[in-house]
């Protein structure tokens, strides 16, 4: 089990800060993480977002949200209908489960061959 090294504590100098509950070598570096915490799923998804933010046009991020909204909405709608009718067909998820690996295998293939580098993409101008 690890030891509790700080804590958080008010002071009457600082406000709320960190006190050592052990000592603290030297020039060592404390870290207090102020961010949300959230799920692993709502993180997974967020991370589809930041590719888009860093990789759209300035002049047509919009754009690019959009487009990539449809796309994930069209996944959406036609993943359980592709998967209802394999399951209907043959009464078993087997058809379903390598649907979702071949959509995975795709998936891995376009970002290492087809999309290579993420980086953002520029304009022209016209």
């Amino acid at each position: 089990m690890r030891l509790r090294r700080i804590t958080a504590r008010c002071s009457s100098v600082h406000g709320k800060g960190p006190f050592a509950l052990l000592p603290i070598a030297a020039g060592e570096r404390l870290i207090e993480y102020k961010g949300e915490v959230t799920s692993w799923r709502r993180a997974a998804a967020r991370q589809g977002w930041a590719v888009v933010a860093d990789t759209s046009p300035k002049e047509a991020i919009g754009l690019s949200g959009s487009i990539f909204n449809m796309f994930g909405n069209m996944a959406g709608i036609v993943t359980p209908i592709v998967i209802g009718y394999l399951v209907a067909q043959s009464g078993s998820f087997n058809d379903a489960l390598a649907f979702v690996g071949v959509n995975a295998l795709i998936t891995i293939f376009s970002y290492l061959v087809i999309v290579r580098d993420i980086r953002r993409a520029e304009l022209s101008p016209s």
